[in-house]
């Protein structure tokens, strides 16, 4: 008898499409000479939270903050995108209801969020993390996918890897035991892209076929079961598929290109999936015949969207919240309705009672509910939207996965120091001086760490015309200045060097009158002489 635990489908309530990426499906570049980096944009969303990734190869994120799940760094609702705390140079993004997952380039793997069953593979007990991780011992990664309570990647070799709960067994590795790190899954090599939902797992080979493991009470393994299986079978009736992904409610899909063919198993979504009967809990895949020149599905809580390839998105199911963007306010649609008239759309992800729209020009828009800020509107609470509208960025303007950052195109100085003019001997001095950068989108900014030479507080020796240059990031800028003869400075001091010549005369002067002052001394001694002899024979003459 299995020892496993079996995850409860209705844990989940509202979680939205599980994106998947296929090894040709997403790209990023890097350019040693501009030292650039561009990812393929993307949008995933888990338990009530929306992740963006842009261009830049940065993580945003806005919804409900429990257990970390923004990566922000707090637990806060946020009702505008803020940054995931950092996390840079990133190649795609996964979510699962608590958890989340990123690539970077350099092929490693980092998590934030719920780690109630050892997802986040950081190898700690840890309850949850709000800001990103790396996931131990786990390199060349180059796919990730984020289940209920489960994660798995996809090596660049092939194979696959996966860690958390097990219950089901969803790792694969032949056993029912979670694990706080990864484990291979075993018997699977070949793979190109992977999937994961609610205790299951998916992977697409490279010759075309399906592979399957975890929980298959809804038949979602697609291998003629409803049993769990820990480790990989394979889905039957279909091959050729070309991409894959997973729904909320344990439904999964997959799309072949050569015939524009959609095929989905596990928790059917019957006869509001555009009409298409079908028995709930098909344990094989099902074409859909109604649905042609689709190319993406997100299933929310109750409702359901699909992206045609003329870029245009479709809803039916509930709209008690707007969600389907039905102008007419109908509370329900079997069939689908043109939502909110969207067009130009690349991207599509359904939350809850909520949906969103990526816009081929990367702007984000969103309808339905907004409980926890999901329509990144600046406001959360509960109103109700059934006209798509804009997500801000926060500060005055609309957020874009593609605008990259403004790219720096140069330095200038853009106020020269207090002093420009110096005397030789002097030391430079560039208070008062202001260097901006130079950006493409026309815009500058003051800056700092900037490299002088001559360095501040140099002596400046050389006379006429010196020129100071600042270095930043590659980009120079210079301004100029004067350096004179030390006319002031210098002048005295050859003055003040001849006095010591004319007084050095004197001394010679003043040593003569010594000797005349010494003459009179010799005149001065005499009178003694002569008076001694009047007193004396004043003296003697009365006696006779």
């Amino acid at each position: 008898m299995k020892n496993k635990t079996k995850t409860i489908c209705a844990a989940v309530l509202a979680a939205a499409i599980l994106l998947t990426v296929n090894m040709a499906g997403f790209t990023f570049s890097t350019s040693a000479a501009e030292d650039e980096f561009y990812a393929e944009p993307m949008i995933v969303t888990g338990e009530g939270y929306i992740l963006a990734l842009k261009t830049d190869g940065t993580v945003w994120a806005w919804g409900g903050g429990w257990e970390g799940c923004l990566g922000y760094g707090g637990y806060d609702y946020k009702c505008v995108p803020i940054q995931v705390k950092d996390l840079t140079n990133v190649t795609m993004i996964a979510a699962g209801n608590f958890h989340n997952l990123a690539v970077k380039n350099d092929g490693t793997v980092w998590a934030w969020g719920s780690n109630e069953w050892d997802q986040l593979g950081d190898g700690t007990n840890v309850d949850n993390r709000n800001a990103p991780v790396q996931v131990k011992n786990l390199t060349d990664a180059v796919a990730v996918a984020a289940g209920t309570r489960h994660s798995i990647a996809l090596k660049s070799d092939g194979t696959v890897w996966a860690w958390g709960d097990n219950g089901c067994g969803q790792l694969g590795d032949g056993l029912w035991t979670h694990n706080r790190t990864l484990v291979q899954v075993k018997n699977l090599t070949g793979v190109k892209s992977i999937a994961a939902g609610n205790g299951y797992s998916l992977a697409l080979k490279n010759d075309g076929t399906i592979w399957s493991w975890g929980g298959g009470w809804s038949g979602n393994l697609g291998n003629g079961e409803h049993d769990d299986k820990n480790t990989a079978v394979q889905v039957l009736n279909l091959t050729g598929a070309d991409s894959i992904s997973v729904l909320y409610n344990d439904t999964s899909l997959a799309f072949r290109n050569s015939d524009s063919s959609v095929w989905v198993w596990g928790n059917g979504l019957g006869v509001d999936f555009g009409g298409a009967e079908w028995d709930w809990n098909s344990n094989i895949p099902v074409k859909q015949p109604n649905l042609t020149g689709v190319t993406a599905i997100a299933r929310g809580e109750s409702h359901h969207l699909i992206l045609k390839s003329d870029g245009t998105v479709w809803a039916w199911g509930n709209n008690d919240c707007g969600q389907i963007g039905d102008p007419m306010g109908a509370s329900w649609r079997d069939e689908p309705i043109h939502a909110g008239n969207m067009t130009g759309v690349s991207a599509i992800a359904a939350i809850g009672h909520s949906s969103i729209a990526v816009k081929n020009d990367g702007t984000i828009w969103a309808w339905g509910g907004n409980w926890g800020g999901e329509l990144g509107n600046g406001t959360f609470g509960g109103d109700i939207n059934e006209i798509p509208g804009q997500v801000i960025d926060g500060n005055g303007g609309f957020f874009n996965l593609t605008k990259r950052p403004a790219k720096m195109t140069g330095i200038k100085v853009a106020s020269n120091p207090y002093k420009l003019t110096y005397n030789a001997g002097e030391y430079l001095d560039i208070a008062g001086l202001v260097v901006k950068a130079d950006y493409d989108d026309g815009s500058d900014t003051v800056i700092s760490g900037y490299t002088l030479n001559p360095a501040n507080g140099a002596k400046l020796s050389a006379t006429g015309t010196v020129t100071i240059t600042a270095t930043y990031q590659g980009f120079a800028a210079s301004f100029t200045v004067t350096v004179k003869e030390a006319e002031t400075t210098a002048k005295p001091p050859v003055t003040t060097t001849n006095p010591p010549v004319t007084t050095a005369n004197p001394p010679v002067t003043t040593t003569n009158p010594p000797e005349t002052t010494a003459k009179p001394v010799e005149t001065t001694a005499k009178p003694p002489a002569t008076t001694v002899k009047p007193f004396e024979k004043t003296t003697k003459k009365p006696p006779e």
